[in-house]
């Protein structure tokens, strides 16, 4: 076998892989750090406009702020891990079944 025909048979192998994989969730597009730094600025805003909003001081819910804005960054993050993750052990099945 030639190496453009490995290669071919490679390319073969992603592919139909990939799509297996897709099945259950398409791969995630944007790396967990990202998805928690989007998710932090968005709470960050909503918490700290609630506040200006609701609270006569709006100083003192800045820790209250801060804290859930990073309980819930941290959570958007390890959720997309976890996506990463199922997909990946997706894929790897996929080539083995195919491969083998």
């Amino acid at each position: 076998m030639t190496s453009s025909e490995q290669v071919n048979e490679q390319v073969v192998i992603d592919r139909r892989a990939t799509e297996i994989a897709d099945r259950g969730g398409a791969r995630p597009k944007l790396e967990a750090l990202t998805i928690g730094i989007f998710t932090a600025v968005g709470v960050f805003g909503l918490l700290d406009i609630f506040a200006a909003v609701v609270l006569p001081d709006r100083n003192a819910a800045f820790w209250p702020v801060v804290i859930i804005t990073a309980l819930s960054a941290s959570g958007a993050a390890a959720i997309q891990r976890w996506r990463e993750k199922a997909w990946l052990s997706r894929y790897t099945k996929a080539v083995f079944s195919i491969h083998v």
